[in-house]
């Protein structure tokens, strides 16, 4: 367990757990051992998500000690919010700007948004956006697509091969999840399997056909995929 400080990341508190220790118990003992190092609690604590338990932040609140943390993404405020999000405007607040990494990159923004609502244990959740992630999802998101379009394309080509051995439509449906889930892709595509027969004719006998030669009718079923990006979900 290493803590470091916020100036210049010195290492000011160091111990060893058992390797199945769960993280999210050892923050009451970490933190409890800084109020004896400096004499008080009026210092930020600033952890990951592993505090993100009602017991450490309860005890840390209720000692007056503050402290900041990631909420996990499986936490129920962060799905209300990103429902909440798509139909209201939260008012960004500007609360760090860098100049961009590389010459003529545009400036790296972040703002924050306090929550409407608190937390299921009753502290502030502040949102913030990142100009730098929003064009790395965007770029992420681009890239998945295309590479999505091009897995169903190149599914399509297969189907429609004189040697193709997808002869079922379970088969073929399995093949476009497997297509699109390889690319991460799959909630961004609608695609259809179509069912298409075609009569083919085999002579009952060998030989140069004729006249009387007679011939033996059957159906050749394939496959098409029609597909379509879902513009409203990649919207959202």
């Amino acid at each position: 367990m290493l803590t470091i400080s916020a100036d210049g990341a010195v290492p000011i508190a160091y111990r060893v757990d058992s390797g199945n220790t769960e993280d999210s118990t050892t923050h009451v003992v970490t933190w409890d051992g800084f109020c004896q190092l400096v004499g008080h609690t009026d210092f930020l604590y600033v952890a990951d998500a592993k505090l993100a338990s009602a017991v450490a932040m309860r005890h840390i609140d209720t000692h007056h000690g503050r402290f900041v943390i990631v909420l996990p993404k499986g936490r129920k405020e962060v799905t209300w919010f990103r429902g909440w999000i798509q139909d209201h405007a939260p008012v960004w607040a500007e609360a760090l700007r860098h100049p961009g990494r590389r010459l003529g990159d545009p400036d790296e923004v972040w703002r924050t948004f306090e929550s409407p609502l608190p937390s299921s244990e009753g502290f502030r959740v502040i949102w913030v956006h990142s100009s730098s992630k929003q064009s790395s999802d965007a770029a992420t998101r681009r890239a998945r697509l295309e590479a999505g379009h091009g897995a169903l394309e190149a599914l399509s080509a297969k189907l429609a091969g004189p040697r193709c051995r997808m002869k079922t439509l379970a088969v073929v449906e399995a093949g476009v999840a497997d297509a699109l889930n390889e690319e991460g892709a799959e909630r961004y595509f609608e695609v259809l399997v179509e069912e298409v027969a075609t009569d083919t004719y085999t002579q009952e006998q060998r030989g140069r056909p004729g006249p009387g030669t007679r011939f033996t009718k059957s159906k050749r079923v394939r496959f098409t995929l029609i597909f379509s990006v879902r513009t409203d979900l990649v919207a959202q």
